[in-house]
C-alpha cells in the first residue's frame, strides 16, 4: 500500500470523506448512533419537554362523529345519458371530496353564523404557548398605529371560519364499504356535534341540488335537441317526397311496369328465335333436297306446293306414256324423242317451282332474324331503363331510411323528455344519515400522547441530525481506514494517550515505569513494523515529521529510540528543529550541557562534544541549544555538507539514527532533511490534523522523493476512538491529557 518514492499531486482524495466510503456500512452506522447517543437523548428530552409544555397549554377538545351511507342509485337512462352531463358518481373518494368542498363548507358556515361563535374565527384545538399571535402585543401595536384598528368584516369572518372547518374536519371512509364517518373536533362538545350534523345535512342537500341541477340540464338539453331533430325530420321527409316526384317525372313508368314489358319482349324474342331456328332447318333441308334431286318428293315443303305436285303428276304420266311407247317403237323414234323433251320440260318446271319455294324459305329465315334483332334491342333498352330506375329507387330508399331514423330518434328524445320531467318530481338523495352526531362527554386524550411521542422522537431525530451534520463538516481523521484510503499509505502505528501524564519528562518516565502499558505496547508494535518490514535491508536513518506543530512527532521519535534500545541496538536521536527544539524537555535540561547540533553546523563544536548519553534510557541524544546562538538560516544550515557528514557519521557509529525533523507546513526543513533518511514516519494527530494539511504535507514529501515507511496516528483517545473503529486489542485505556505538547 505504501509508495516509497513519493506521490504525485493527484493521489489524494480528501474531499469530505475519503474515497471509497460508498455504500452502507452497518458497523459504521451503529458506531455513529453510539457516538450520537448523548445528543439524541438530549434532543429527545428537549423535544419531550416542549411537547409537554404544548400539551399543558392546550385546552381540552371534543370530537363528535356522524355517519352517512352513500348509496348511488342505478339509473337506466339508456344511451341518451352518455350525452347528458351527470353529477360525479364514481366512488366514495369523490364523495369525500364533495364533503371537503368549499361550497358545502360555505353553506355550513352560513348556517352557523360565525360572528356569534368566537371559536370558529380563532385557532383550532385551543391556544398554544407557542402561538406567536398570542405573544404579539396587539393593543400596543394598535396604539402605535402599526396595525389597523378595524375588525374583520362578515366575508372575512366567513373565510376564516371556513378555513377552521376544513382544518378541524376529518372524513374517515370505512374500508370495503360506502360508509363515511364525519368527525369534527372543537373545544365545545355541542358545537362539535352541531357542525358534524350540519355537514351531513348539507351533504344530502348538495346531493339533491346536484340531482335537480342535472335533471334540469338534461331537460334543457333534450328540449334543444328535440327542436333540432324536428327540423331534421321535416327536412328528410321533404327530401323523400321531392325525389319521388322528380323520379316519376323522369321515367313516367314504375319499376313493375318496366319489368312486365321486359318479360313480354323476352317472351316474344324467344318465340321469334324458335321460328328462326325452324325456318333455318327447313331451308337447309330444302337446299339439301335440291342438291339430291329425287328427295324433292319427300320434303313436306315441296309436297305442299300445288305447282310442283301437278308437275310431278304430269311427269309421271309422261314417263308412263314413254314406257308404253318404247315397247311399241324402236329406240330413237320421233315420238320417243318428243316425249323425252316434254318430260325434260316438266322437270325444268319442277326445278323452277322448287327454287321459288327455296327462296320463300330463305325469306322466312331473314324475316325471323330481323324480328329477333329488333326484339333484342328492345329488351336491352328496357334493361337499361330498368337499371337506371333501380338506382334511383335505391337512393329513394336511403332517403326514406334516413327519414325513418330521424323520426325514431325524435320520438325517443320526446319520450325521454317526458320521463325527465316526471323524474325531477321524484328525485331522492344518494346518501342517508345512519347515525347523527351527539355531543361527546369525554375530552380527546389521544392527541396528547401523540404530541408527546412526536416530541420525543422529533427531538431524538434532531439530535441525530446535529451529530450527522457535525460528522459531515468534520475535516480531521478519526478512522484508520479513512486515513489509509485517503492517502494510500499504511498506518503502521497507533499511539494512545498516557493517563495522568503531565509534561514531556513525565511521558518518558511513564514509558520506563510501565513497560506493559498500552502506550508501550503500541510503541513496540511501531518499532516492529518499522525495523522488520524489510529484514534484508532495515532502515538505519529514520526521519520523524508531521504536518504542523503539537502533533507528537518529537515524542514518537524519542519513544521509538527508547523502544529500539530494548533490542540491544545503539540508537541516537537527533533534534533537527533549529528553531524550536523539543528533545531537551524530555531530559529535564540535562541534554543542554552539550553544544548541540547548531554548534556542529556553526563549526564551534565536534560531534563527540555534542552527544549526550542518557543512562536511564540507554539512548544517545544530539540536541540543539538555542542559548548558544540561533542559526541565522536553518534551511541553509541543514542543506550544508556538515549536516550531511554528521548524519553519515552517526549512521556509521549507531545502529539506528532517529531524526526529529520540524513540521512540514511551517518550514521547508523536513523536505531538506528527507533525502538523508532511509525511511520517514509521518505523524498525524488523531481527530486534530486537518485532512487538507495532511495532503499538502505528503505532496511536499513526494516532490523530494521521500521514502515514507508509513503513517503514525498519535494522541488517540481510547474511549472516543472506539466508537470510530480505532482500537488495538483493548490495550488503550482512558486518558485525559496528551502525552506531549510538540
Amino acid at each position: 500500500m505504501n509508495a516509497p518514492l513519493g506521490y504525485p499531486d493527484d493521489v489524494f482524495t480528501l474531499e469530505g470523506h475519503a474515497a471509497g466510503e460508498g455504500g452502507l456500512d452497518l458497523r459504521a452506522l451503529l458506531r455513529l448512533l453510539w457516538r450520537a447517543r448523548v445528543k439524541m437523548i438530549a434532543g429527545g428530552l428537549v423535544g419531550l419537554i416542549l411537547a409537554l409544555a404544548h400539551i399543558v397549554s392546550l385546552q381540552p377538545t371534543y370530537t363528535a362523529s356522524a355517519t352517512v351511507l352513500f348509496t348511488p342509485e342505478i339509473r337506466k337512462l339508456g344511451h341518451v345519458d352518455t350525452m347528458v352531463a351527470q353529477p360525479p358518481d364514481d366512488g366514495v373518494r369523490n364523495q369525500v371530496e364533495i364533503l371537503r368542498s368549499a361550497t358545502l363548507l360555505t353553506r355550513v358556515v352560513e348556517r352557523l353564523k360565525p360572528a356569534e361563535r368566537a371559536e370558529l374565527t380563532g385557532p383550532a384545538g385551543g391556544v398554544s404557548l407557542f402561538d406567536w399571535k398570542v405573544l404579539v402585543p396587539w393593543p400596543l401595536l394598535v396604539n402605535l398605529g402599526l396595525v389597523a384598528t378595524g375588525t374583520d368584516g362578515e366575508e372575512a369572518q366567513k373565510r376564516k371560519a371556513r378555513t377552521v372547518l376544513r382544518r378541524d374536519l376529518r372524513l374517515r371512509p370505512l374500508p370495503e364499504s360506502r360508509v363515511i364517518d364525519i368527525l369534527y373536533t372543537a373545544r365545545d362538545p355541542a358545537l362539535a356535534a352541531t357542525i358534524a350534523n350540519l355537514v351531513a345535512e348539507e351533504y344530502i342537500v348538495a346531493q339533491l341540488d346536484a340531482k335537480f341541477a342535472a335533471t334540469r340540464r338534461a331537460a334543457l338539453w333534450l328540449s334543444e335537441r328535440i327542436d333540432e331533430l324536428e327540423a331534421e325530420v321535416s327536412q328528410s321527409e321533404g327530401a323523400v317526397n321531392d325525389y319521388r316526384a322528380s323520379l316519376a317525372d323522369r321515367t313516367g313508368q314504375t319499376t313493375p311496369a318496366l319489368k312486365q314489358q321486359l318479360e313480354v319482349v323476352n317472351a316474344e324474342a324467344a318465340e321469334v328465335a324458335a321460328r328462326r331456328a325452324a325456318a333455318e332447318i327447313r331451308h337447309r333441308r330444302a337446299v339439301a333436297a335440291m342438291e339430291e334431286g329425287d328427295a324433292l318428293a319427300f320434303l313436306r315443303e315441296f309436297q305442299n306446293s300445288r305447282q310442283i305436285a301437278e308437275a310431278r303428276a304430269k311427269e309421271r304420266e309422261l314417263l308412263a306414256d314413254r314406257a308404253a311407247l318404247s315397247r311399241l317403237v324402236a329406240p330413237g323414234n320421233e315420238r320417243l324423242r318428243l316425249i323425252d323433251s316434254r318430260i325434260e320440260a316438266v322437270r325444268h318446271e319442277i326445278e323452277r317451282e322448287a327454287g321459288r319455294t327455296l327462296e320463300a324459305l330463305a325469306d322466312e329465315v331473314a324475316v325471323a332474324e330481323a324480328a329477333e334483332v329488333e326484339l333484342s334491342q328492345a329488351a336491352v333498352a328496357l334493361e337499361e331503363k330498368l337499371a337506371a330506375q333501380s338506382q334511383a329507387e335505391v337512393k329513394l330508399r336511403l332517403l326514406e331510411q334516413e327519414a325513418a331514423a330521424s323520426r325514431m330518434i325524435f320520438e325517443t328524445f320526446l319520450a325521454r323528455l317526458k320521463e325527465t320531467s316526471q323524474q325531477e318530481k321524484a328525485e331522492t338523495a344518494d346518501a342517508v344519515v345512519l347515525s347523527p352526531a351527539e355531543a361527546p362527554h369525554f375530552a380527546d386524550g389521544a392527541p396528547a400522547a401523540r404530541i408527546a411521542l412526536f416530541g420525543l422522537i422529533g427531538g431524538a431525530i434532531a439530535g441525530l441530525g446535529v451529530a450527522v451534520a457535525l460528522e459531515r463538516v468534520h475535516h480531521t481523521f478519526r478512522s484508520i481506514d479513512t486515513l489509509e484510503e485517503a492517502t494510500g499509505i499504511t498506518v503502521i502505528g497507533r499511539l494512545p494517550t498516557a493517563p495522568g501524564v503531565e509534561g514531556r519528562e513525565g511521558l518518558l518516565a511513564y514509558l520506563l515505569d510501565k513497560p506493559n502499558s498500552s502506550l508501550a505496547e503500541a510503541m513496540r508494535g511501531l518499532r516492529t513494523n518499522l525495523l522488520f518490514a524489510r529484514r534484508d535491508v532495515p532502515p538505519k536513518v529514520v526521519m520523524v515529521t508531521s504536518t504542523a506543530p503539537a502533533e507528537g512527532k518529537s515524542s514518537v521519535a524519542l519513544l521509538l529510540a527508547v523502544t529500539a534500545t530494548r533490542l540491544g541496538k545503539k540508537v541516537v536521536v537527533v533534534d533537527c528543529d533549529l528553531r524550536r527544539p523539543a528533545l531537551n524537555a524530555f531530559f529535564g535540561g540535562r541534554a543542554r550541557r552539550t553544544a548541540g547540533l547548531n554548534g556542529i553546523l556553526a563549526g564551534r563544536a565536534s560531534l563527540d562534544a555534542t552527544l549526550y548519553a542518557d543512562d536511564d534510557t540507554g539512548i544517545t541524544v544530539l540536541a540543539t541549544r538555542l542559548e548558544e546562538g540561533a542559526v541565522a538560516n536553518a534551511a541553509d544550515a541543514l542543506s550544508s555538507e556538515r549536516f550531511a557528514a554528521t548524519v553519515a557519521e552517526l549512521a556509521r557509529r549507531f545502529d539506528l539514527v532517529v531524526l526529529d525533523a520540524p513540521p512540514l507546513l511551517p518550514v521547508s526543513d523536513a523536505r531538506i532533511i528527507a533525502p538523508h533518511a532511509d525511511a520517514t514516519l509521518y505523524c498525524v494527530r488523531w481527530d486534530a490534523t486537518p485532512r487538507e494539511s495532511v495532503a499538502d504535507g505528503l505532496r511536499g514529501l513526494g516532490r523530494v522523493h521521500t521514502r515514507i515507511a508509513g503513517l503514525v496516528v498519535t494522541m488517540i483517545e481510547p474511549d472516543r476512538a472506539a466508537s470510530f473503529g480505532v482500537g488495538s486489542g483493548g490495550l488503550f485505556r482512558p486518558a485525559s491529557d496528551p502525552y506531549c505538547e510538540d
